[in-house]
């Protein structure tokens, strides 16, 4: 084993294990996000891990940590994979983010001004599955819904068919 003296304590650092240590601490953002309610918080790291990320591979694993997402494998316009990128991290016009601008978190600045009823925050899971905004795009797109859960968007995204993508494109252009 190699090891460094590191700092003025004289600490040794064990470079074996630095590649594994660097991502152990690198992950522990996704690790605070994981299982909180995307739809409850206000922090974008849990709507893009509960919602998005594809799985990590173990800290051990030799390979890079993840794996990209199909969408940068595929031949699509700009516009589409520009969108379907802001969707994911929430670099959009919908309510769950315009809303908090300049503003105390308050419920009211997310609500989707589309439905009627006023419960719903407008946020990525209510767009794919429930908002009377895209209800024609659900009608276009109607097949990507076929094998899918209500509210299951980790699976709805997830899905090997461009169409995905130009559904998502479709609803940010709506919303921007």
């Amino acid at each position: 084993m190699t090891y460094f003296n590191v700092g003025t304590a004289g600490r040794k650092l064990n470079i074996s294990n630095l590649r594994i240590d660097s991502r152990f601490r690198h992950q522990a953002v996704w690790r605070e996000a994981h299982g909180q309610d995307p739809c409850s918080s206000l922090k974008k790291s849990v709507a893009y891990h509960n919602w998005f990320a594809l799985p990590e591979r173990p800290v051990s694993d030799a390979h890079a940590p993840f794996v990209l997402p199909e969408y940068l494998k595929m031949t699509l316009s700009k516009n589409v994979m520009r969108n379907v990128a802001r969707f994911r991290i929430r670099g959009h016009g919908l309510k769950c983010e315009t809303g908090l601008y300049g503003r105390s978190p308050d419920r009211s600045a997310r609500v989707c001004n589309l439905c009627e009823n006023g419960d719903y925050i407008q946020d990525e899971k209510h767009v794919i599955f429930s908002c009377i905004g895209t209800e024609h795009l659900w009608h276009q797109f109607i097949h990507l819904f076929d094998n899918i859960s209500e509210g299951d968007i980790k699976g709805f995204v997830i899905q090997h068919n461009s169409e995905v993508y130009k559904f998502i494109s479709a609803a940010v252009d709506l919303f921007d």
